[in-house]
């Protein structure tokens, strides 16, 4: 029978995972045919790419380090991590 602390996905005590943030990265417009290399630096970097938008020339994802060091990346202009938005309840007064 497996345990609760042996089931896949879950650590084991005494280690730690850094909390991924959303970050969204701005490619530099003379840089844009190049977008998917740069996908793959930023991978490379440990960011887990979730899209890639080429029309607005930007990569969407997810980072537990600090964004400065996506920000190195040749045609990267800007990395940015949106805020948090939560919104009430459906049944709530507030709407």
């Amino acid at each position: 029978m497996m345990r609760k602390s042996d089931s896949p996905g879950r650590r084991k005590k005494g280690t730690t995972a850094a909390k991924l943030r959303s970050v969204v990265v701005t490619v530099a417009d003379e840089d844009l045919s190049e977008i998917h290399a740069i996908a793959e630096m930023l991978r490379s970097r440990g960011m887990r790419v979730e899209s890639i938008l080429a029309a607005t020339g930007q990569i969407t994802g997810a980072y537990a380090k600090p964004v400065s060091q996506l920000k190195g990346v040749k045609g990267v202009v800007d990395v940015e991590e949106p805020p948090d938005i939560q919104l009430p309840p459906p049944d709530s007064t507030e709407q």
